[in-house]
């Protein structure tokens, strides 16, 4: 077994030793075997690179010698973390997911976890849902991001509703209160919080209009796909992560998240969030981190009977969803009107980001042309 191999296999028996901390949680059983060989292996390679060692400070040793071990040990190395880099962190910038993963508080929510703690539902005094009245004819839904809740739409939501829109701003289930209790709920109990946001609005209103943000975005198409609305505003909507969340694994991911229920978020984010005085959690929901997943695959069956006008808004600078999702999704949709806007200083946090006046003027024109075009094709209708 080479240097690259046995140290494939030490990363795989970290994960081990991280599993049997909680031996409660966790069925693995590593075979004595399975202990021995790795021990061997690993003791093997510090005597490789003492042997290494001893080469480069022996006199008498030829510079041509030396080169050659040299090369022989570092490069093992070399491949190996070239290697790490694309399997564990596909398509993301590598200071952000080491600043992610390996960090004080990241050890500090592991062992957290370890500990039982009620789960409280009680929704926190600033993320109830609200709703705004404007006229009978157009309202807009608006649908928040992961780990966030609907105070986080109020500043848009107020100025939509100055505009004339009649806003309802929903809850999704297990947001707004904590992370465990997200960690109790599926995919599809988010979904139905905005099938009945739809139907409080479609009471009041004739025709209803979409906006969503993050997952928000996501429930948003979905709900289009089956629903009738006039228009679809997308902040940063995840289509496709491919099989990899923040630089681990989704199956690895799912086995994870089985014992250990919240991961801490990189402290940028939740600043944006803290400054805006959101009450946003500052942890993320492994297993809801998995039933995003599930949503995204559900979305991307369904995406080909979105036909109404759409409007994709992205970030430059967004490490949780790709401008790529943009592109894919621009390219599945069945709409005939497609526009999109990049914000090209912001990250993830579109809402409260540097590009958020010109993203909230874009809404406008938006929702605005889209309003003027179907009662131009009504009042055409009517006089033929």
């Amino acid at each position: 077994m080479n240097i690259y191999n046995l140290y494939c296999f030490h990363y795989q028996q970290i994960w081990i030793v991280n599993c049997l901390a909680n031996e409660e949680s966790s069925n693995l059983n590593p075979t004595l075997e399975a202990w021995k060989l790795f021990l061997s292996n690993f003791a093997q390679s510090y005597v490789d690179f003492f042997h290494w060692f001893k080469n480069l400070i022996v006199p008498g040793v030829s510079k041509a010698r030396l080169g050659e071990f040299s090369t022989s040990v570092f490069r093992t190395y070399v491949n190996f973390f070239l290697w790490l880099q694309k399997f564990f962190l596909h398509q993301r910038r590598t200071s952000d997911v080491l600043k992610v993963m390996l960090n004080i508080e990241t050890l500090s929510a592991y062992f957290n976890n370890l500990r039982p703690t009620p789960i409280s539902t009680k929704i926190i005094e600033s993320a109830h849902p609200f709703h705004l009245d404007g006229d009978t004819e157009n309202g807009i839904l608006l649908v928040h991001g992961f780990c966030s809740n609907p105070s986080e739409m109020r500043e848009l939501a107020e100025l939509l509703n100055r505009k004339g829109f009649t806003v309802e701003a929903i809850l999704l289930k297990g947001h707004g209160t904590s992370v465990r209790d997200l960690s109790t709920t599926e995919f599809v109990d988010w979904y139905e919080s905005v099938l009945n946001g739809y139907d409080m609005l479609s009471s009041k209103c004739s025709k209803i209009f979409v906006l969503g943000h993050s997952i928000g975005g996501t429930l948003s198409l979905l709900l289009a796909a089956n629903r009738k609305v006039e228009a679809i505003i997308s902040f940063c909507a995840p289509i496709d992560l491919g099989k990899f969340y923040h630089g681990l694994p989704i199956p690895l991911l799912t086995y994870f998240s089985k014992f250990v229920s919240k991961w801490p978020m990189m402290k940028k984010f939740t600043k944006l969030h803290d400054d805006a005085g959101i009450e946003a959690y500052h942890f993320s929901s492994l297993p809801g981190v998995v039933e995003l997943f599930n949503l995204m695959e559900v979305t991307r069956e369904e995406l080909n009977k979105v036909e109404a006008p759409l409007l994709i808004v992205g970030a430059s600078h967004d490490f949780n969803v790709p401008l790529s999702n943009m592109n894919l999704l621009e390219q599945v949709v069945k709409s005939k009107r497609v526009e999109t806007f990049t914000a090209s200083r912001s990250g993830h946090t579109v809402l409260f980001d540097a590009d958020k006046e010109k993203i909230f003027q874009k809404v406008l024109t938006f929702l605005e042309s889209v309003t003027n075009e179907k009662k131009f094709k009504n009042n055409t209708s009517d006089e033929k």
